[in-house]
């Protein structure tokens, strides 16, 4: 039992390092859209790179948090499966969407393994003026699925352990 908690926390370290580098990503999109901004409606040039590193960005803000998201229960749910039932069958019900997930994403997470493996088996790059090589935000997205997948392994360890599943941390909206 003990080894379970230490491989959940530890997958809970993961996803906190996921989330903060999706924060990064974050605040690198918020400064180059800015720059963006500013260069076009000042001197009347775009950046040739900023559409290309947006797009990146973004996909990393999206899904390296996704992982850590789940854990803390700020992913959007339908809750009336589990509403007004016994605490059983809606442990049981828990059980079931949460191996339902995990096999969705370990699924997800595999092909863009294997899109961005092939990606760099081809050298295949992208079309913008950058010609970045695409196996590095393929391998990018690919790590924010394979964070929910773990995310999802930590939450069926603490649903059988019996814990909480679920851990928010902070309240945005002061609700209870």
């Amino acid at each position: 039992m003990t080894l379970l908690r230490r491989a959940a926390a530890l997958i809970d370290r993961m996803n906190f390092a996921g989330a903060v580098f999706a924060a990064a990503a974050l605040c690198l999109l918020a400064l180059l859209l800015i720059v963006e901004v500013a260069t076009t409606g000042l001197v009347n040039y775009s950046q040739p790179w900023a559409v290309e590193y947006a797009s990146y960005l973004l996909a990393a803000a999206m899904l390296c948090g996704a992982g850590w998201t789940l854990g803390d229960g700020g992913h959007m749910r339908v809750r009336f499966v589990s509403t007004e039932r016994s605490p059983r069958i809606a442990r049981v019900l828990e059980y079931v969407a949460s191996l339902a997930g995990l096999a969705m994403a370990a699924f997800i997470a595999a092909a863009l393994i294997g899109m961005a493996l092939r990606s760099h088996q081809l050298g295949s790059r992208s079309y913008f003026p950058m010609q970045t090589p695409l196996v590095w935000p393929q391998l990018v997205v690919a790590s924010g699925f394979v964070l929910l997948t773990l995310g999802f392994v930590a939450r069926l360890i603490r649903l059988a352990l019996g814990e909480e599943f679920e851990t928010p941390t902070v309240d945005a909206f002061g609700a209870d």
